[in-house]
């Protein structure tokens, strides 16, 4: 049986052996460092690919296109009704003035004179126009044509009232709220100065829509949507 001695001797005499005859290349460090950052660059690049191709979450202007798709592209994007708008108040202001200047002029005469009686005459019946078309005014409100177009990015409200046309430009995303009042649905909007008025002097008509008008149903449940949306981005 070899001794314990003569092992060693004869495994270090084999690892000498092995290792005179294996023939490591000066370069072999410097292959490994390049592969490894060429491999490194490789998957760098597929990564970014990946991530360019990866499915993007859609804004809110594509999801409100895909909204208007699902409600409007089979009905009626015109919508007609009929609303009831407050008076003007231009007859009373017509009145008042004139009465005001009446009683200028009867304070301003002697009191017997008939300037006097007749700027009293006038100061009486027209404090009666005045009350009377007041009350006229308060109880009896007008009708109105609204008109709604609905396009893909935007609403054109509209309302006619004998000679005169308002039209305002709503784009969705401007859309904050809709609510309720009376017979009535008020739009509320984030931004007033985003709509666009036409005549621009009606920048404080508020927009107002029959609840009766054509296809309420799909109307409000498409503002409902679009609310929603335009809510999830905060």
């Amino acid at each position: 049986m070899p001794s314990r001695s003569s092992l060693e001797n004869k495994s270090n005499a084999l690892w000498k052996k092995y290792l005179s005859q294996t023939h490591i290349s000066p370069e072999a460090p410097s292959n490994f460092s390049n592969k490894f950052w060429d491999n490194y660059r490789v998957l760098l690049e597929k990564s970014k690919d990946e991530l360019a191709n990866a499915p993007q979450k859609p804004s809110n202007e594509a999801l409100i296109r895909d909204k208007y798709q699902v409600y409007w592209e089979y009905n009626d994007t015109t919508l007609n009704g009929e609303i009831q708008l407050p008076r003007s108040h231009k007859l009373f202001n017509t009145y008042a003035v004139v009465a005001i200047f009446a009683l200028i002029i009867y304070l301003s005469v002697p009191e017997n004179s008939f300037i006097a009686e007749m700027a009293y005459k006038l100061l009486f019946f027209g404090s009666i126009v005045i009350f009377a078309s007041s009350f006229l005014i308060k109880f009896s409100p007008r009708k109105a044509l609204c008109t709604i177009e609905l396009h893909e990015n935007h609403f054109l409200y509209q309302l006619k009232i004998k000679s005169e046309e308002v039209k305002i430009q709503v784009p969705y995303h401007q859309i904050k709220k809709f609510k309720a009042q009376g017979e009535h649905l008020k739009i509320f909007v984030k931004d007033q100065q985003a709509l666009t008025y036409s005549p621009s002097q009606k920048q404080k008509q508020a927009i107002l829509i029959p609840m009766d008008i054509e296809n309420t149903f799909h109307l409000r449940r498409f503002f409902d949507d679009i609310t929603q949306i335009n809510r999830s981005n905060h």
